[in-house]
């Protein structure tokens, strides 16, 4: 009779932690959907964004006076948000900045 209990016992606990574990993953995936609609909405050379894993990748229109400093200082303010919307640890967390028309790679920064 006591096993019994404890099999009921921790079938139970493991149910609650399959709950709250599917419970965070969906939670976080409507997170990162709300970041990349948000962020493509609010910065007008932000063409499509959206997420592969852990990768944020953004598609830029690029015009003649946009530079690789442009890039990567939008690369960083993309991560620094990241950090203050509390998605931690933020270095599991890497942006991608694609150029719109040719589809090369502009940059891929690691988020810190």
């Amino acid at each position: 009779m006591l096993l019994v209990k404890i099999f009921i016992k921790k079938v139970l606990w493991f149910t609650i932690l399959c709950f709250i574990t599917l419970f965070s993953f969906s939670v976080l995936a409507d997170q990162k959907s709300s970041f990349a609609e948000t962020l493509m909405n609010g910065v007008y050379i932000i063409d499509n964004a959206y997420w592969r894993s852990n990768n944020l990748l953004v598609f830029i229109e690029v015009s003649n006076t946009w530079s690789g400093a442009d890039t990567y200082a939008t690369a960083e303010l993309i991560c620094k948000t990241l950090k203050d919307q509390g998605f931690s640890p933020i270095s599991n967390y890497t942006v991608s900045m694609i150029e719109k028309t040719g589809q090369s790679q502009l940059l891929k920064l690691k988020c810190q």
